[in-house]
């Protein structure tokens, strides 16, 4: 997406936000369904709301949260698709944002969770963010798929008694596909028969197909990593965005980016969990130089981390 201009810019967030109604999408078992659904909303402002400050009032300078989650709540409606909820959601905002003659909303995000749409992970969700010229039009789309707490059991760690058995990885994945249009197209992955083809997307009709691929890379990720014995969380996570690529994103979506987060929950006693990052930008074709995963590694060496 376009950067924000250096220097000082305000934001206005809106995190969970419940509508009256569920959306028709697919659940875990690729059935449509009436699902429940939490929108969060993050709108960036071309200028500092310095006058709302300066006065302690709402005025142009600034979005009314109140009115925001009052007006997107009340464009819900009964047996909604998911498009059909991402329009009357940006509708809003653009409209909101949308002072006399004058936008101030420099960057929109929208993003609508699905907590009960992927089987082994806490929630998918799925975000629209939209750049906007000082006239409110749309310079620039991407659409960002994730996949959050994904919970896979493998086997992985330095430590010799970390080799005899399974320990639970937690995985978080994003895949962004970017588009320059400035009408609301986007490109969408599109799950057909296990295959994924690229479809344009004008403005929100063709968007529910999105959903049919949540449960597939799901277990897409799940299969790639239990099924690996690497000592550390660096080359899982490599091996994993790689495969990834190859197997699926280097051909139909070259440029796409993908963020991978592992977390080794139960691999040290006072902390949380470690966790490694990788973002990795997708080439036009697969590179070949994929790492290949480990069969019964011979362990070299023990580092006394207990």
């Amino acid at each position: 997406m376009t950067p924000l201009p250096a220097g000082d810019h305000d934001a206005i967030h809106l995190r969970a936000l419940q509508p009256p109604h569920g959306v028709l999408a697919p659940d875990i078992w690729s059935k449509q369904k009436d699902q429940p659904v939490l929108l969060n909303l993050k709108l960036s402002l071309h200028n500092p709301f310095s006058s709302a400050a300066s006065k302690d009032e709402l005025d142009n300078s600034t979005i009314h949260y109140g009115h925001l989650a009052k007006n997107i709540r009340a464009a819900s409606r009964q047996h909604q698709t998911l498009p059909g909820l991402f329009a009357a959601a940006r509708e809003v905002v653009e409209r909101m944002g949308m002072k006399g003659s004058r936008a101030i909303i420099a960057t929109s995000e929208i993003e609508v969770e699905l907590p009960k749409a992927s089987m082994h992970g806490d929630l998918a969700s799925i975000a629209l963010t939209t750049d906007y010229d000082e006239r409110g039009q749309a310079l620039q789309t991407e659409m960002e798929f994730r996949l959050r707490g994904v919970k896979i059991m493998t086997l992985v760690g330095v430590n010799a008694y970390e080799r005899g058995a399974r320990q639970p990885v937690v995985a978080n994945l994003g895949i962004t596909v970017a588009s320059t249009l400035g009408d609301g197209e986007i490109d969408a992955l599109l799950g057909v028969e296990g295959r994924v083809v690229r479809v344009r997307v004008h403005p929100f009709h063709s968007l529910t197909p999105f959903l049919d691929r949540v449960t597939g890379l799901t277990e897409d990720l799940r299969q790639i990593i239990q099924d690996t014995e690497f000592e550390t969380l660096e080359s899982l996570a490599d091996y994993t965005v790689k495969t990834l690529q190859s197997e699926m994103l280097s051909e139909q979506f070259p440029g796409s980016r993908v963020g991978l987060r592992l977390e080794k929950p139960r691999a040290i006693a006072f902390a949380d969990a470690p966790a490694v990052e990788v973002l990795r930008t997708t080439p036009g074709r697969p590179s070949g130089d994929v790492l290949m995963a480990r069969s019964k590694p011979s362990l070299q060496i023990i580092k006394p981390y207990s």
